[in-house]
């Protein structure tokens, strides 16, 4: 289905325009979500997220304005908007809970991953990159900084890093 028409049916409060908008753009407003949600504790709050996140498109489809820009990147702005409202309330609530360390929940890590196989296969730059990443779990934007590259290059190192890796050595992801 095309934008134009998506746009029509969400605009007319038609239920198979917001069952389109899902099914057309579900995976984008997920990736936006885990984007910004880094723990599995937060993870877990996904579904909600996203039901909000289409509330807001389909409440406020009408401020939608195609001379300003595309539809996905408005759709990208709620979704970012609301998961970022969404976590400052999570930190709020949480913090607000008096309890005590052994009643908290936490994920059992199996194993620590062993990085140092990965790493040398990598160059330097890409090395410095992949470890900020993955190892320490900065942002793109936080290791453009701290390495003084612009964001691109820092994409551009991951993309390079990801698949000189996928090509040889142990397998870190699924293809």
């Amino acid at each position: 289905m095309t934008d134009d028409r998506l746009i029509a049916q969400l605009r007319a409060h038609d239920e198979a325009g917001l069952v389109a908008l899902m099914e057309q753009y579900g995976q984008l407003v997920r990736q936006i979500v885990w984007r910004y949600l880094r723990s599995d504790y937060e993870r877990g709050y996904t579904r909600d997220i996203e039901n909000r996140a289409y509330y807001r498109i389909w409440a406020n489809i009408d401020q939608f304005d195609p001379e300003k820009g595309n539809f996905a990147a408005w759709l990208g702005t709620i979704v970012k908007n609301q998961t970022l409202d969404y976590k400052r309330g999570l930190s709020g609530a949480y913090q607000d809970l008096d309890l005590l360390p052994e009643y908290v929940a936490t994920t059992a890590i199996d194993e620590e991953i062993d990085w140092e196989p990965y790493l040398q296969q990598l160059s330097g730059s890409m090395q410095q990159v992949f470890k900020l990443f993955f190892v320490d779990g900065l942002y793109p934007v936080e290791i453009a900084k701290e390495l003084n590259m612009k964001p691109a290059t820092v994409y551009k190192n991951l993309s390079r890093a990801r698949q000189k890796l996928q090509k040889g050595g142990p397998q870190l992801w699924q293809s």
